[in-house]
């Protein structure tokens, strides 16, 4: 039998960093890492298919896999 891939984190959009980790850190008992931000400005979605500028914070738990990824942009 083949084993199933780990999945390694899941990553959740949310409008308040530091209240989803107060709400993730309390329904889970997770420990989170210091907030980090992620800066580009050739960033390209679906709302804009020309590079342009992005900046995202997130955290991600230390305990788990997968992981807890939170992310607000």
């Amino acid at each position: 039998m083949t084993a199933l891939p780990t999945v390694h984190h899941i990553g959740i959009l949310v409008d308040d960093l530091e209240a989803a980790i107060e709400r993730w850190s309390a329904a889970t008992g997770y420990r989170f890492s210091p907030i980090g931000r992620y800066r580009t400005d050739r960033w390209v979605d679906s709302s804009d298919p020309s590079p342009h500028p992005h900046d995202a914070r997130f955290a991600i738990s230390y305990e788990g896999l997968p992981r807890i990824e939170l992310l607000e942009t």
